[in-house]
């Protein structure tokens, strides 16, 4: 995933196990206290600590308490996250939004997998269910795709029949996605 990016002048840093944050000239502006980071999206990034995961802003300050289960990169003003057996998007203030079933969504942004780069925010979040199942959900809560079995390989069209979505699927390769690592991957 898009994970340990600079992005939003902050480069994550870990040092004896730990993740804070660095400004462009190398010096620490984030303490390095936390037990793992993400790469700030939107102006928030998750830090986790004793097994629970909270955002903090570009100068540090705890946003939402370490309440989180699982807790992604926010975009459009919306992150993925995990409370117990509840998944979801949650909105800046900690409050969830929509609930929506998944194993893993990378959230509202789009990238360059192949180079690490968040390149926008996107309009459509992917999001993959316990079964191995793809699907697309926008910003409103909606699930616009699926979930089905294997990808498109391409963003959704809008205004397409549902005969011609399942025809776009066909031919896709059923392979489980390895790529596609749980948000706890360490």
């Amino acid at each position: 995933g898009f994970v340990d990016l600079v992005s939003e002048g902050r480069v994550p840093a870990v040092r004896d196990g730990k993740s804070g944050y660095l400004d462009l000239q190398g010096k620490v502006v984030i303490p390095i206290v936390y037990d793992a980071g993400r790469s700030f999206s939107d102006g928030l990034a998750a830090v986790g600590k004793n097994k629970k995961w909270g955002y903090i802003d570009r100068n540090g300050r705890n946003l939402n308490p370490f309440t989180f289960d699982e807790a992604g990169q926010f975009g459009n003003g919306l992150a993925p996250a995990k409370v117990g057996t509840r998944t979801g998007f949650i909105n800046k203030s900690g409050v969830f939004s929509f609930d929506l079933p998944f194993s893993y969504a990378p959230g509202f942004l789009t990238g360059d997998e192949e180079s690490n780069t968040l390149v926008a925010q996107a309009d459509v979040s992917r999001f993959w269910t316990d079964d191995q199942k793809f699907g697309y959900v926008n910003t409103s809560g909606k699930v616009i795709w699926g979930p089905l079995e294997g990808n498109p390989d391409h963003p959704p069209l809008f205004g397409w029949s549902e005969e011609a979505k399942t025809q776009s699927c066909e031919g896709i390769p059923q392979m489980v996605r390895t790529r596609i690592a749980k948000f706890l991957s360490h």
